[in-house]
């Protein structure tokens, strides 16, 4: 297949329908890229916006659009804050190491995040970042479980060996939140709008010329205002790092809670006391310390008994020669 071919394909996913033939292969991606970011999504076609982003070249081509509208909305909007904090967000879905699944879980808690962060201060304000990220979370949790639950994600987890998806995006959005800081935003905003460009540059070939004055002056913004763009991200790397790692803490709770309230947990082999003694042994905790022999050891049961019989004879001869005495000792049973 070639690679327009897969190009054609790819956004077609995107577009939400095929290219038509009277249109060229430029106006039509055009038209997709700069298709407007619609914040009334239902929750359904948030799920559904997902899982397409599982498919490799897809997944790109979503963060580009995303990206795209955010700037668009940027340009509108010059000095709302929200809008560059949206900015900050779509960027951290560039970031390498985040991976498909991962990246799917982020976008659906920040789809959700966007409704409920409505003031600027909330940003600022720990607490009320935490409960908004919180909030969204309610509503999320449960289009993150149905994305989880995928049949293309259950077979990328069970052929790399993951148990627990919930528990593997926890720690990886702790590992994401942990790498995120001022200048890998603003590194990874210039390194996607150079990929912006290179796209929207080699469609300028191919579009038809009333789009590629649009086109051309999408491009002459962002050449534009990048850098200033760029710079302005590294205030919102805390509020970032809030978000990821409460909903990495929600996702570690959700898997919890299934564990809990699942019946059948796996069969666990029955194990002696001797083999017990064994393993626990072979890697005893560091704090841990082998103590010496104790001077005067408990007695093994048959000494116990010998011990008994003999005490019972002599309370019997003091009973009998109407001395004060203990009463009988009985080892009993436990």
């Amino acid at each position: 297949m070639s690679s327009q071919q897969q190009t054609e394909e790819a956004w077609a996913i995107v577009h939400g329908q095929a290219k038509p033939e009277d249109k060229g292969v430029g106006l039509w991606l055009w038209e997709a890229i700069q298709g407007d970011f619609n914040d009334d999504r239902s929750a359904g076609q948030i799920a559904a916006d997902m899982v397409i982003s599982l498919i490799p070249i897809v997944d790109t081509i979503c963060d580009i659009r995303d990206l795209c509208a955010n700037i668009r909305a940027y340009r509108k909007d010059p000095n709302n804050k929200l809008v560059l904090f949206f900015i900050a967000l779509t960027v951290v879905g560039f970031f390498p190491e985040i991976g498909s699944v991962v990246k799917g879980v982020v976008k659906i808690a920040f789809v959700y995040i966007r409704k409920y962060l409505k003031r600027t201060e909330d940003l600022l304000d720990a607490t009320k970042l935490w409960q908004a990220t919180n909030r969204a979370l309610d509503a999320a949790l449960p289009k993150i479980a149905e994305f989880l639950s995928n049949s293309k994600v259950v077979k990328w987890a069970t052929k790399e060996g993951v148990p627990d998806i919930f528990k593997f995006c926890s720690k990886k959005l702790n590992e994401l939140a942990d790498t995120v800081n001022g200048s890998r935003l603003k590194a990874q905003f210039l390194e996607a709008a150079d990929k912006i460009e290179t796209l929207l540059g080699r469609l300028k070939h191919i579009v038809p010329a009333s789009t590629r004055e649009k086109l051309n002056d999408f491009l002459d913004f962002l050449g534009k205002n990048k850098q200033s763009i760029a710079s302005k991200l590294e205030q919102f790397t805390a509020p970032i790092r809030t978000i990821l790692r409460v909903t990495a803490k929600r996702l570690d709770d959700h898997a919890w809670i299934a564990f809990t309230q699942t019946h059948n947990k796996g069969w666990i082999a029955p194990m002696s006391q001797q083999g017990a003694a064994q393993l626990m042994n072979k890697h005893p905790p560091k704090w841990v310390r082998l103590g010496k022999e104790f001077p005067h050891p408990a007695p093994t049961p048959r000494q116990a008994e010998v011990i008994q019989a003999e005490l019972n004879v002599k309370i019997t001869k003091l009973r009998n020669a109407n001395q004060p005495a203990p009463p009988s000792l009985s080892l009993g049973k436990r």
